[in-house]
């Protein structure tokens, strides 16, 4: 993990654990620059990778999914730089790109926890 601070959001959807888990892991291949990460389904947890560029020692995102206690279904979205104290607005994008990209195949997600470094 890099020496900064990451980013990341908690997102709700009324689709079950299964089927948001299922969209996250399809995402991986259409996110721009991510090449397709690891799907575990003991944790419920998607990981995306970008490596190394002219601007990055490379980034990790992941989104984990769980059940609220609300009833529907959380998804905890992250990315942190691999090494880096500044991220210029990576982590913010790669959060957002995440978000967007599972909305479009299952609906209009509700921000549970606002965007916040970690």
């Amino acid at each position: 993990m890099g020496w900064g601070a990451g980013k990341s959001i908690t997102v709700a959807f009324t689709q079950q654990p299964k089927e948001v888990f299922d969209a996250l892991a399809q995402i991986s291949q259409s996110l721009d620059g991510f090449e397709p990460g690891a799907a575990d389904s003991n944790t419920w947890t998607v990981t995306y990778v970008k490596g190394i560029s002219l601007t990055s020692w490379g980034e990790k995102a992941w989104a984990q999914v769980t059940q609220g206690p609300d009833g529907r279904t959380w998804v905890t979205v992250t990315s942190k730089l691999n090494f880096g104290l500044i991220d210029y607005g990576k982590n913010t994008k790669n959060v957002n790109a995440i978000v967007e990209a599972v909305s479009a195949r299952l609906g209009q997600a509700d921000v549970v926890k606002p965007l916040a470094g970690v």
